[in-house]
């Protein structure tokens, strides 16, 4: 017996998965193109009988049964090369093929010859073809020991390339993004048939043109050569597969990588609800976007000047995000002062020791805001009076006067000092005061071995 494999067309087996029953080892043992089998009588517990061959066969991912005998299942044929007829009244041989469901204790006799090998093997050889996923068999049985005759038996399996689809999948509502999600740049194939305004929305072949068919072999561009998706909120991490069970490949894709259809994915397509046309459902692969949250923080930086009546004003916050790329990552984020001349008359305290420089932020459930508080110190000046040699007044008061000096091309009669603005505190024990200014100009007075601090005066 020669066992055939056909696969689109041609002699070879890399479409096909074949098996024989090994009824001496009690396993299924593979089966190449064009291998021979021996069909002479042979002795079988302890009597000479016909000998029995069965093959069962399945499709390779990618490819699916094609032909067959007239009269038969599809995928399978058995015959006699040179003259004969399998299907006789089995004195000389007998044969049957088709589903592995249909395989029974009855299929191979042939009147009122029984065929012993099979009678006894057939349901351990079905078990074990079934457990291995195989779907079709050819069952032979060789002509009996008093049959001197030489004859030649073919068992042929075919198959060809599936057409496979593919279509892309926005992933709203499969654990990422909402059910809702506004996803946007998912491929989807504008095609349509000329009485059919529908598009295909799959990739593949043209029902009308056939044009765009691929198989087995054919590259393509990973998102169709769409720009990457985006989703407002999420970030897009790629492509995965996804088979009939919705498990999902290991690999990611990104967009735009070249993708190539192999035995190694195939199993991958098997999916029977890809819409071509919205008319009909076709099995091809199922491409679904990928997601990742973006998590992210509010920050805030709040800048506080230290009054000097002891009091502190919030003059300034500055707001800004960071982002987390995965769960419970610590991020340090950092406060930068506003450089000197930001806030007249303060400058940054650099030694105070209540200022958050830099904090680490952890992505956790809560939303609240992250606040870094810095502090400003009030800019001082000192101003004694010392009075040397005989003093005849001890007591004598001494006027000084500070102008506030308006800056270039601005008006010299704009007051340049708000209310406020300016402190003044008299000796050590004193309380800090407004300053006074009129027309842009205050004063203060000093006896002898005073001192003033003025303090918040612009720089």
């Amino acid at each position: 017996m020669t066992v055939r494999l056909l696969t689109d067309g041609s002699r070879n087996g890399e479409g096909l998965d074949v098996v024989m029953w090994d009824y001496e080892k009690q396993a299924l043992v593979p089966i190449k193109d064009n291998q021979t089998v021996d069909m002479d009588p042979v002795t079988y517990k302890g009597k000479n009988t016909r000998q029995v061959r069965i093959f069962f066969a399945k499709p390779k991912a990618g490819y699916t049964y094609d032909g067959g005998q007239f009269g038969q299942i599809t995928g399978v044929s058995y015959g006699q090369p040179h003259g004969g007829n399998p299907l006789g009244d089995g004195k000389k041989n007998a044969a049957n093929a088709g589903t592995i469901d249909a395989m029974t204790a009855t299929s191979l006799i042939r009147g009122d010859n029984s065929f012993k090998i099979y009678d006894d093997q057939w349901q351990a050889a079905k078990e074990a073809a079934i457990k291995g996923g195989y779907t079709r068999y050819i069952a032979w049985g060789g002509a009996k020991p008093s049959n001197n005759d030489w004859y030649l038996y073919d068992a042929t399996f075919m198959v060809v390339s599936s057409g496979i689809y593919v279509h892309y999948n926005s992933g709203a509502g499969m654990g990422v993004l909402p059910k809702n999600a506004d996803v946007k740049n998912i491929p989807d194939n504008p095609e349509t048939r000329s009485y059919n305004t529908t598009p295909m929305h799959s990739y593949g072949k043209h029902v009308e043109t056939g044009k765009g068919t691929r198989t087995i072999g054919t590259t393509f561009i990973m998102g169709e050569g769409w720009a990457e998706p985006t989703c407002e909120g999420y970030e897009f991490i790629g492509w995965k597969l996804k088979n009939k069970a919705g498990k999902l490949s290991q690999e990611t894709y990104s967009n735009g990588d070249l993708f190539t259809i192999s035995d190694e994915n195939c199993g991958y397509a098997n999916n029977t609800d890809l819409p071509v046309f919205a008319s009909k459902n076709y099995s091809g692969y199922q491409i679904v976007a990928q997601w990742k949250k973006i998590a992210k923080k509010e920050i805030k930086v709040e800048h506080y000047l230290k009054i000097p009546d002891g009091t502190k004003r919030l003059e300034k916050t500055t707001s800004g995000t960071i982002s987390f790329s995965s769960d419970s990552e610590i991020v340090k984020v950092f406060a930068n002062p506003e450089p000197d001349g930001t806030f007249p008359g303060y400058v940054f305290d650099e030694g105070n020791d209540q200022n958050t420089l830099e904090k680490d932020v952890k992505n956790s459930a809560l939303s609240e805001t992250v606040v870094l508080k810095l502090y400003y110190k009030p800019t001082v000046l000192h101003v004694s009076k010392t009075v040397e040699g005989y003093n005849q007044e001890p007591d004598k008061e001494f006027t000084f006067t500070l102008t506030a000096t308006p800056p270039a091309g601005a008006d010299q009669g704009t007051s340049q000092i708000k209310d406020g603005q300016i402190y003044i505190t008299k000796g050590s024990k004193a309380k800090a005061i407004p300053l006074s200014f009129t027309k842009n100009e205050a004063t203060f007075t000093l006896k002898k071995d005073e001192f003033v601090d003025i303090s918040c005066l612009p720089t």
